[in-house]
């Protein structure tokens, strides 16, 4: 990516609570994250997915995982 197109990877606030590891290891996979998205690489190495490839089981879990960490989500402090 050009320099004045840099993305900016904001998380969702609670969005790693849940991530297991020292907070070492939650600072490389976060500064990882933003140096795949800061050359590009991280939409190369993506795949697209759709609903069709999940099992019904799949999509019920994970909405009921969305809505499991929206209903955790302080909204005071989403700006």
């Amino acid at each position: 990516m050009t320099e004045d197109k840099k993305m900016k990877v904001i998380f969702a606030p609670g969005s790693l609570d849940d991530f297991e590891g020292t907070q070492e290891e939650l600072d490389a996979l976060v500064k990882e994250i933003q140096d795949l998205a800061d050359s590009g690489e991280l939409f190369e190495r993506s795949t697209p997915i759709d609903e069709d490839s999940f099992t019904q089981e799949e999509l019920q879990e994970a909405l009921t995982d969305v809505i499991t960490m929206l209903s955790n989500v302080d909204s005071r402090k989403l700006h």
